[in-house]
């Protein structure tokens, strides 16, 4: 099973490995462990955010069109929230604001379920091969993703595990979530038919990210 999925490309390795790689350089530094897990945070959505947004108008144009306006307010408030973090400097506030990213991208999934054209478009595109109910079943399998690691992080509040070991279960997450979303497309591939699952896992997951 593992060797019929596509290796992890580098994108969506780039997020952990920062918080992972940021977290070290600051430990190994005695910045603390609380100013540690915060700024390696910080640093990894930084630069995650910088590496997902369109960076011209027109190729904003083209991959939101009328959401444009959505964007950028969602834009406005990631850089918002990463300010805070650092002016709060309390890993449980990064944490929960996780859990609540993860609610909201969950919530945004259940509307694209529900009819709301927008974020059906943006999430799932039509690209004139994928049938209707293999879009809203996209849908799902991101709101899935969204409740395990709102699960997962929660958990590891509920249990007070150690910065450390919050740090590596948060990084290697991502990576284990992308195999597993990749299975769950495979698993339900009588949903998604007539797609080519390796090339269009490539573009969805790029939503996920």
């Amino acid at each position: 099973m593992l060797r019929s999925v596509p290796p992890v490309s580098s994108g969506r390795l780039l997020m952990p490995m920062v918080f992972l790689s940021a977290w070290n350089l600051l430990h190994f530094a005695e910045a603390g462990e609380r100013m540690a897990f915060v700024w390696a945070a910080v640093l990894a959505q930084s630069l995650q955010l910088w590496a997902v947004m369109p960076h011209s108008p027109v190729q904003m144009k083209r991959s939101f069109g009328r959401a444009r306006i959505t964007y950028l307010a969602v834009l406005a408030l990631m850089l918002m929230a990463i300010a805070v973090q650092v002016w709060m400097a309390d890993p449980l506030f990064s944490q929960r604001l996780l859990s609540a990213l993860c609610i909201v991208y969950a919530l945004v999934m259940l509307l694209g379920l529900a009819g709301e054209r927008d974020v059906l478009d943006s999430f799932a595109p039509d690209d004139g091969q994928m049938p209707m109910a293999a879009r809203r079943h996209m849908l799902r399998l991101f709101a899935f993703v969204a409740f395990v690691i709102l699960t997962v992080n929660e958990g590891l509040i509920l249990f007070a595990v150690p910065l450390a070991g919050r740090v590596a279960v948060l990084a290697l997450l991502p990576i284990l979530l992308n195999f597993a979303f990749l299975h769950m497309l495979r698993l339900t591939r009588s949903h998604l038919a007539p797609i080519d699952l390796v090339e269009s896992d490539k573009d969805a997951l790029g939503e996920t990210a």
